[in-house]
């Protein structure tokens, strides 16, 4: 069983070989230490950029198990459903991300060490390309409606332009617009929770001291000596303690 400081810096491994698009070795690093839900959506993100698509939804399976509440998870999973052409799954997955968000407008993933932004309109712009794509045109425009009203344009997030344009184009389309209108997506080169940063430098610190091991002296007193103390400085201790005792004896 490995500590928390060694799955922390096999974490930090793993991300670095992500960051060198090393999927293949980032997987075997996050296998051993796949406890938590971060760590198995990072597992996902790597089978995506492998294109192993049926592994991906696997892991991110585990992960929502891991944490029902993961927002993320599900959008990436409905992304995935929905290019699998599994279009009411990857509705139920976009509907779950709205019930997540509980009314927020916004998920802010930086603070846990993805570097994204869940917006809910991105949700809702999605699941009416499913709602498109299943027949059901009026619940797609209703989705849209509500993505453009929400877009937190206040916020400073640029583009609303583009979600009015793909709008546009999704009402024109109908239910064609699955195949000429892209869904709201990340960047899968860059979306893995990584660790603190301050926690992996401490990490990172050599304790040059060691821990302590306790032992009983000649006089069946407990002493403590450290575990990197050398053999030689312990044969010295013994000497004087034996010495002291000789200079007792009467």
């Amino acid at each position: 069983m490995t500590s928390q400081k060694q799955d922390l810096l096999q974490w930090d491994d793993a991300c670095r070989a992500f960051n060198n698009q090393e999927y293949n070795q980032s997987l075997v690093l996050f296998k051993p230490i796949a406890i938590s839900a971060k760590i198995y959506f990072n597992m996902a993100i790597c089978y995506i950029n492998m294109n192993q698509l049926d592994k991906a939804l696997v892991s991110l399976a585990t992960a929502t198990k891991r944490d029902p509440f993961f927002a993320l998870a599900h959008f990436i999973r409905g992304i995935i459903y929905f290019k699998m052409n599994l279009f009411a799954k990857a509705l139920t997955d976009f509907t779950n991300v709205l019930k997540n968000m509980r009314s927020a407008l916004v998920i802010d993933y930086t603070q846990l060490g993805l570097s994204r932004k869940l917006f809910a309109f991105e949700a809702l712009f999605n699941r009416g390309l499913c709602h498109s794509a299943l027949g059901n045109q009026t619940a797609s425009l209703s989705d849209y409606d509500e993505a453009d009203l929400i877009h937190p344009t206040s916020a400073g997030f640029g583009d609303r332009p583009l979600l009015e344009s793909k709008i546009d184009q999704a009402c024109d389309l109908g239910s064609r617009a699955l195949h000429s209108i892209s869904l709201y997506e990340m960047d899968y080169e860059l979306a893995i929770f990584k660790p603190n940063e301050q926690k992996v430098l401490n990490a990172q610190k050599v304790d040059y001291i060691g821990s302590p091991t306790v032992f009983l002296d000649s006089n069946h007193r407990l002493s403590e000596f450290f575990t990197n103390t050398s053999k030689t400085r312990l044969l010295q201790v013994a000497m004087k303690l034996t010495r002291m005792q000789d200079s007792r004896v009467p």
